[in-house]
């Protein structure tokens, strides 16, 4: 709660610090209210709150009009200029956060006698107290409800409160027209007084309109309710400090009441570097050169634009207005440099709102502008940087001595001259000031008629830093030689001032007339022209065609008089191909999207130049249709764009020539800029050529059944054969082909009796019935003769014979050929594959799991592991070796085999006693893991390898002796067999590199008798398979991998388990 002195204290600090924007002798004096605290308030949204949204978040308003205002008897005109400045600011800008509601708080005049109620306050004495903005009271539907009893605290009750159905909004705008501000001459003030806690963009603010706007005209008083609008938004003194980037961090640093400091002397907010900076400048005067300081806007998307509208890349920033008094000074751009732009320190007639007032609020971190709804300005437009950070005497005097005009500036008082910006008749205005101007603004010494010595006193507007300029000025009276005077350069005629654009179409000025951006949806001239929903062609009129469900007029022609799509016979249409390669200095890089609604912004500009160069031709300028983007592609940013032209030119009979186009469009400068954009192109580069619209991807109104054929600025079409036009009266030929039917009837054919006619699109084919064959002559024109087979005939599909020109005889004949080869040859390879498998048979056997040896079994492995019970079972149910019940003769072991001498066995393979190294009782001391094998200790040589004693040759401490290299090894004679069977070394009879002797094929092997059967192979046991185990162990099976060293299996200790290894 408030004290009861609060309203006097706010309304008192309103009154020494809030600050009027009015108009005085047309210079706006804007005061900003001071921001504290308690001037932030929390929005409630009903979305979760981000700092940076889409940018469909157009601006939405609440107006609400005070009763000063509805009680005048211009409340309707003022009502309807506020509502369509304020819809044009939100088609303009896009705020970065929901919209949401909040409530001006309600208080109690005399706190003290409040009463607690269930724990509600009730004011008792007196009634409840509203909160202020600026002057205006909070209205109870805009503010908390009031709880209120009588003085004996009885009779509670609750009053006011928003309404249910109050939709969220971004901004409250109270529009009042007080008097007690408005002194003589002011014609309207803002500012805002509410901010929001968490991003401290204004969301409530006045506007009060003093008696003296009442009496504007409508444009003017457009123009001053718009300006007012931008201070209510954030171009404001006060506001600077609170700007932020485009995340949302603050700009300038907090104090910890979350608000930067207060400078004392202004009460406004400090700001930092990072939004104004100071300058020093060279400053020509009629006394030489000093230096001169300003303050100037550094914020990064003012200088982008500033700088592409000047044509200054060097610009330090865009300087703020430093005359006029502390109520203009700050607030305003500079004068001198934007003359003629809305929110400079003086309100005159034909002024526009710039690119660069758009830059500004986006640099607050609060908004997001679409740049297409800002005006043309042509003040300053590519002067360069002199114009922009030198005098303006300096400029005079170099034009002037090159010959040239210091225009804008002027010298000649009374000169007549057209405006900037628009048709209006200019005078040049020097004024004589009581005192002398300030020595560094002085610009003359010597005008005709002046005195020398008043000279000093000469000058022109105090804001333009006494520059003197064409101004307009609807009382002032030109000299006589200035009726003869037409200003009709319509290359700075703003036509959108008074466009009649409809339906959210955006104007866009060009030379010689405007156009409108149509909304999706809308169409025509004025956007005035709903488009139809559709499926087909055939639900649209004439030269429309349906286009994404709707009714549009063909290749993007526009419409006529008489809302009719202007037709293709009217039209001609070319395409211009440019290539950019910067845009506002920036190298150009191209991307996909720029085709899509995001590439929007690009490809307008770029029509809107090209739109420019043609309407300044005086062929071409009344005969321009249309300008579209037709493609985009890479190679820095290659455009393609079509030129849609009337046949002729409507005030002359000059017939429109892809020669006339050529010569339009021929650029004598690379920076195109006339969009308020730079693009930099390759001017030599541009090529202009007749439109392809059979093949160009754009489409065309032709029959789907017809053919396109392209002529010098148009197409015509034409239905395909066997098509008939069908087309209504009116329209063009081939735009509706229907297929002819020619099998409805046989007289339209000359297909065989015994044939089927097939209809095409555009044609038709024949098909012989089953049971007839294919006796056409012509194989491109089948089904014409058919005759009946005595075999069944294969149906074929249309189209050339597989054996033309032969008798069905013939063809017979050779069919049964065929068959006795194809039979012929079955039989000789069953006998070859009989030959084959009974000479395998006749073949040694030979162990599958070893290609090495006939009759060994695995070397290479030692180990052995068990698979489980289930893998065995179905692993030895699909033995591919069953047991046999006859020994097998091969298997003769009487006669010993030459490699295997047995009649000296080898001591470490034994076999009537089992190894001693493998018993698996007990861990094999060469086969622990956890220490090294000792017989594979490399230090020391291996204990079970010696067969005589140690073998020095190794010995791996020295070298090898029977490795010198340099002279044959003797033990390595490969002549003889070693008797050690050193496995180091290959043995003898496994040398690959030459054929085994005991492996010659060609003759029988003595030692593999045939004839008597091998003694040791007993056959009442099963074979022990490669791979498998046998044994009693609980009547299971189990399994092992091949890892032993010999052919026939040993018994290990312990278990009655059989492993053959």
């Amino acid at each position: 709660m408030s004290s009861n002195f609060i309203p006097g204290c706010i309304f008192i600090i309103y009154l020494l610090i809030a600050l009027p924007c009015f108009i005085l002798t047309q210079k706006c004096h804007h005061k900003p209210l001071q921001i504290t605290p308690n001037n932030r308030i929390h929005v409630d949204r009903t979305k979760t709150q981000s700092r940076i949204l889409s940018q469909d978040k157009r601006m939405k308003f609440h107006i609400e009009y005070h009763s000063s205002v509805m009680e005048r008897p211009q409340a309707r005109e003022i009502q309807s200029v506020v509502a369509e400045v304020v819809d044009r600011v939100s088609r303009t800008l896009s705020v970065k956060q929901e919209p949401g509601n909040f409530l001006f708080e309600t208080n109690c005049e005399k706190p003290r006698e409040a009463v607690t109620l269930n724990g509600q306050e009730y004011c008792t004495v007196d009634a409840c107290y509203y909160s202020i903005c600026g002057e205006i009271t909070a209205p109870k539907t805009l503010s908390e409800p009031c709880f209120d009893c009588n003085n004996r605290g009885e009779n509670c009750t609750k009053t006011g409160g928003p309404p249910t159905d109050r939709e969220p909004v971004h901004y409250t705008l109270f529009v009042a027209s007080l008097t007690a501000s408005c002194k003589q001459n002011y014609i309207a003030y803002a500012y805002a007084c509410r901010i929001d806690d968490t991003t401290d963009r204004p969301v409530a603010g006045v506007i009060n309109i003093c008696p003296i706007g009442f009496e504007l005209g409508r444009e003017r008083l457009l123009d001053t309710v718009q300006h007012e609008i931008f201070h209510a938004l954030g171009f404001s003194s006060s506001m600077y400090g609170l700007y932020r980037d485009a995340k949302g961090k603050p700009l300038t640093p907090r104090e910890a009441n979350g608000l930067p400091a207060l400078n004392p002397k202004t009460f406004v907010f400090v700001w930092s570097d990072q939004v104004i900076q100071n300058f020093t400048l060279d400053w020509e005067n009629i006394n030489g050169t000093t230096e001169r300081s300003i303050q100037a806007f550094v914020t990064p998307n003012v200088l982008r634009e500033a700088r592409a509208h000047f044509g200054c890349p060097s610009l330090m920033g865009v300087e703020l207005e430093d005359g006029g008094g502390y109520a203009t000074a700050m607030s305003h751009f500079e004068k001198r440099i934007l003359a003629t732009e809305s929110m400079n320190g003086m309100l005159t007639p034909a002024r526009v709102f710039s690119r660069i007032t758009l830059a500004l609020m986006e640099d607050t971190g609060w908004y997001i502008p679409d740049y297409e709804m800002a005006d043309i300005m042509n003040w300053g437009k590519d002067l360069g940087c002199d114009f922009v950070q030198k005098s303006c005497k300096n400029w005079i005097d170099t034009r002037i001595n090159g010959g040239l005009s210091p225009a804008p500036w002027c010298t000649n008082d009374h000169e007549a001259g057209c405006h900037a910006e628009g048709t209006d008749v200019a005078f040049c205005k020097l004024s004589k000031y009581d005192s002398p101007v300030p020595e560094i603004f002085q610009v003359f010494t010597a005008i005709d008629g002046i005195e020398p010595a008043e000279l000093s006193n000469i000058g022109g507007n105090l804001l333009t830093d006494y520059c003197p300029f064409f101004e307009v000025d609807r009382y002032y009276w030109p000299n006589q030689s200035t009726t003869a005077l037409l200003c009709n350069n319509t290359e700075i005629i703003d036509d959108c001032r008074k466009s009649n654009c409809t339906n959210g179409g955006v104007c866009r000025d060009v030379i010689n007339g405007y156009y409108c951006n149509c909304p999706a949806g809308y169409a025509g001239a004025l956007c005035d022209h709903v488009n139809v929903e559709c499926t087909v062609n055939s639900n649209c009129q004439v030269n429309e065609v349906c286009t994404a469900n709707r009714c549009l007029c063909g290749r993007d022609r526009i419409r006529n008089a008489n809302d009719e799509c202007i037709g293709v016979t009217d039209v001609k249409e070319y395409t211009i191909r440019i290539t950019v390669t910067e845009v506002n200095g920036v190298p150009a890089v191209y991307h996909r999207s720029l085709m899509r609604a995001s590439g929007d912004s690009f490809r307008h500009g770029i029509e809107y130049e090209v739109r420019q160069i043609i309407r300044s031709n005086p062929i071409l300028h009344d005969a321009l249709v249309n300008v579209v983007t037709r493609s985009i592609s890479s190679g820095n940013i290659v455009v393609d764009l079509a030129l849609i032209f009337q046949k002729s030119s409507f005030h002359n009979s000059s017939t429109i020539t892809m020669a006339s186009v050529v010569a339009a469009t021929a650029m004598q400068d690379n920076v195109l800029r006339r969009s308020g954009t730079a693009y930099t192109v390759m001017a030599s580069a541009t090529v202009v050529q007749d439109a392809n619209e059979c093949e160009d991807g754009a489409g065309n109104d032709c029959s789907p059944y017809a053919q396109c054929m392209n002529t010098v600025g148009s197409y015509e079409c034409t239905c395909q054969p066997g098509t008939t036009d069908t087309g209504p009266t009116g329209v063009l030929p081939g735009r509706e082909c229907t297929d002819v039917n020619e099998c409805s009837t046989t007289l339209d054919t000359d297909c065989s009796i015994d044939a089927d006619c097939v209809n095409m699109v555009g044609s038709y084919t024949c098909r012989c019935r089953d049971g007839y064959g294919d006796d056409s002559l012509d194989a491109n024109r089948p089904g014409r003769v058919c005759s009946k087979q005595a075999l069944p005939a294969i149906p074929s599909l249309p189209g050339p014979s597989a054996l033309p020109g032969l008798q069905p005889g013939v063809i017979i004949s050779l069919s049964v050929g065929l068959g006795v080869v194809l039979l012929l040859a079955v039989l000789l390879y069953m006998i070859i594959w009989k030959t084959v498998e009974r000479r395998k048979r006749s073949l040694p056997y030979k162990d599958p799991y070893n290609s090495r040896s006939p009759n060994h079994l695995p070397r290479h492995h030692t180990h052995t592991f068990v698979k489980s019970v289930k893998t065995v079972d179905r692993e030895v149910g699909s033995n591919p070796y069953p047991k046999r019940d006859k020994p097998r003769q091969h298997r003769n072991l009487d006669e010993p085999r030459l490699h295997r001498n047995h009649d000296e066995p080898r001591p470490h393979r034994n076999h009537d006693e089992p190894r001693l190294h493998r018993n698996h009782d007990e861990p094999r001391p060469h086969r622990n893991h956890d220490e090294l094998r000792p017989h594979r200790n490399h230090d020391e040589p291996r204990l079970h390898r010696n067969h005589d004693g140690p073998r020095q040759h190794r010995n791996h401490d020295e070298p090898r002796l029977h490795c010198n290299h340099d002279e044959p090894r003797p033990h390595r004679n490969h002549d003889e067999l070693r008797s050690h069977r050193n496995h180091d070394e290959p043995r003898p009879h496994r040398n690959h590199d030459k054929p085994r002797q005991h492996r010659n094929h060609d003759e029988p092997r003595p030692h593999r008798n045939h004839d008597e059967p091998r003694p040791n192979r007993q056959h009442d046991e099963p074979r022990p398979l490669p791979g498998a185990l046998y044994g009693d162990l609980n009547s299971s099976w189990y399994y092992g991998e091949n890892r032993g060293h010999m052919d026939s299996p040993f018994m290990s200790t312990g278990s009655d388990i059989y492993e053959a290894i």
